[in-house]
């Protein structure tokens, strides 16, 4: 079997393991072996990653977490982030069954940090799902309630993430007690299960129409779903759902007065029970969970080790060669001039992390428009500061080849050049967040688009207006995004807010927390009335001081402009 054949077999298995995962389990067997023989280590980490959804499946968690942190182990050696999204979403899934919410709450944001990052717009869609239900199991309905919402809102998702969302959102009308939406999203999730042969939501519906009809007093009604809902999990040997169905008819049973067969089934229930959470599964989850960080630690121990004086020498050339680069960024940058001689009030916060920065602010008069914002790159430092130097250079390119373009069409054009200039290394998943506007210094309309950063107004009354970016980050995509606009009307003395995440994300203060939105937001509140350059410095101080003497975690660029 070749690699190319390898890869094929791998991603059928896996775009296709929701519908038949006994039948891809022994195959992806086979798989594993051919691609170990071959020491073709990235078909071992797609089969591994496979294997790892099939025992999760299987309810044999221990089995599910080797083989999830086995792919895991060899994708960050690739440096494949879909790859590791993938195998984190597997085991934030393990959490799941293991009760342990705040665990897989933060596996499935980190995934779908990954998602953003690569641009994996379908990815999104499920990662959004699955942090509705980590907040669902934490008990925070209404944000639950949101997180699916626009996981169904996303017209990037794909059918069997939608069936989820319906089947989640079932639930939760079904906890807030409106059977008759609970009816509505459990039927669609029905539906689109059987379209799309995914017979885990269907079983997981079937359980849950047989819940509200329960609360319903409509006993037989619900032993019908229930009954449904017992036969798909035997079929597909779900046991954790298996086990949860028993105990739900031995309730059942037991309110019509058939005891016989209500104990009947909580025998079922219980021997289910012990053999899906016996203490040895969750002693070898611990220990999986311990060798992986022991593994973590080694490394950085020997390459510690490693250090010597010549590593030492080449370290002071390369900081001598960062200063360099990092005069050569301050040209790129350049001053405020376009700004000011536009006739705006305005301040400029720009502290790098180390000597270079991987954020920066640029700004650009085009006629009557003055354009401007603030990017963050991937990463910080060397790495972030050479991304910069795209990012200025494609601006300027487009500003240059364009008449007066909208910023959505900018966000636009610049994944388009991304993905022009690195279409012959598609794994590069680098990328830039950023917030941009034009305005019109005539009119005083604004347009403004954002890529994974936001856009804060500050008006006159002390009112604080925030709209969200598209959760679509500016890096090499298959497809070439459309970023949503919004055209705002400016007022005299309106301050507009443009930073980076290295400002909210500051640890210190006394409790050495992060700033966060809502630390920004009582700042800016405290000082509604200060001037665009007054509220820059104490935006700056108040950074400052919470920082103390903690290290500063990231780049931090703020811009704040105002209409006179």
């Amino acid at each position: 079997m070749t690699t190319d054949e390898i890869d094929r077999l791998n991603h059928e298995f896996w775009e296709t393991r929701r519908n038949d995962f006994v039948a891809i389990y022994a195959q992806c067997m086979d798989l594993l072996r051919d691609a170990k023989n071959k020491n073709y280590q990235k078909g071992v980490a797609a089969a591994h990653r496979t294997l790892g959804y099939c025992y999760w499946r299987f309810s044999d968690f221990a089995k599910a977490m080797t083989h999830s942190t086995k792919a895991l182990h060899i994708y960050e050696q690739l440096e494949d982030f879909k790859g590791q999204a993938d195998c984190i979403n597997n085991i934030g899934a393990v959490y799941m069954f293991q009760n342990k919410g705040e665990e897989r709450l933060q596996a499935n944001i980190q995934c779908l940090e990954l998602r953003e990052r690569i641009g994996d717009l379908k990815g999104i869609s499920g990662s959004q799902n699955n942090i509705g239900e980590s907040y669902f199991d934490l008990n925070q309905f209404d944000k639950a309630e949101e997180w699916f919402i626009t996981c169904l809102s996303n017209p990037n998702g794909e059918n069997y993430v939608w069936d989820m969302a319906n089947l989640n959102l079932g639930r939760i009308y079904l906890e807030k007690e409106n059977y008759s939406k609970a009816n509505h999203h459990l039927e669609l999730a029905v539906d689109l299960a059987i379209k799309n042969g995914d017979n885990v939501v269907l079983c997981d519906s079937k359980y849950y129409l047989a819940l509200m009809a329960v609360k319903e007093n409509k006993l037989d009604e619900a032993l019908t779903f229930l009954n449904d809902s017992i036969e798909i999990s035997e079929q597909n040997k779900l046991k954790s759902e298996l086990q949860r169905a028993m105990l739900l008819k031995s309730e059942i049973l037991e309110r019509k007065g058939e005891l016989e067969e209500s104990l009947a089934s909580y025998k079922s229930f219980h021997n289910l029970y012990a053999e899906i959470f016996n203490e040895d599964n969750d002693l070898k989850i611990k220990n999986l969970e311990h060798k992986y960080e022991m593994d973590r630690v080694q490394v950085e121990r020997e390459l510690e080790l490693e250090k010597n004086e010549a590593l030492q020498e080449v370290n002071k050339h390369l900081v001598d060669s960062i200063v360099h680069a990092k005069r050569t960024q301050s040209a790129l940058l350049g001053s405020m001039k376009s700004v000011s001689d536009s006739g705006l009030k305005y301040s400029l916060s720009f502290l790098p992390k180390d000597i270079v920065s991987g954020d920066f602010y640029w700004t650009y008069r085009k006629g009557n428009y003055l354009y401007a914002a603030v990017i963050d790159c991937t990463g910080h430092g060397v790495s972030g500061a050479f991304l910069t130097v795209l990012g200025i250079s494609y601006l300027n390119d487009i500003m240059l080849g364009s008449k007066h373009p909208k910023p959505n069409e900018i966000l636009s054009q610049l994944v388009a050049k991304l993905k022009s200039d690195l279409k012959a290394n598609t794994n590069f998943r680098d990328g830039m967040d950023a917030s941009l506007v034009r305005i019109d210094l005539d009119s005083k309309e604004m347009f403004w688009s954002g890529a994974m950063r936001p856009l804060w107004i500050l008006k006159t009354d002390g009112e604080l207006e925030e709209w969200k970016g598209d959760r679509q980050s500016i890096c090499y995509a298959e497809e070439t995004p459309q970023f949503s606009e919004k055209e705002i009307v400016l007022q005299k003395n309106h301050r507009i807010l443009l930073f980076t995440d290295g400002y909210t994300d500051q640890f210190g203060g006394k409790e050495d927390k992060k700033i966060k939105s809502r630390g920004l937001r009582d700042i800016l509140e405290k000082n509604k009335n200060a001037q665009a350059d007054e509220l820059g410095s104490i935006l700056e101080n108040f950074f400052n001081d919470w920082k103390g003497d903690q290290t500063q975690i990231d780049d931090m660029c703020f811009l704040v402009l105002q209409l006179n």
